[in-house]
């Protein structure tokens, strides 16, 4: 499963428990990621998504 599914599924869990701490940092992963997309100006691999995730 690619790691950006594997954020999107951890998400909804943590939606569906209202942990809001862990929904608050997967927002702000999710965020990130979506602007590294839109600098890339194509689809992110793991390995972008890894470094996004350790800055």
């Amino acid at each position: 499963m690619p790691l950006l599914q594997t954020f999107d599924d951890d998400l909804k869990s943590a939606l569906k428990t209202s942990d809001n701490l862990k929904v608050s940092v997967l927002r702000m992963l999710k965020a990130a990621l979506k602007n590294k997309q839109i600098d890339k100006r194509g689809e992110l691999s793991d390995d972008d998504i890894i470094s996004v995730r350790n800055s």
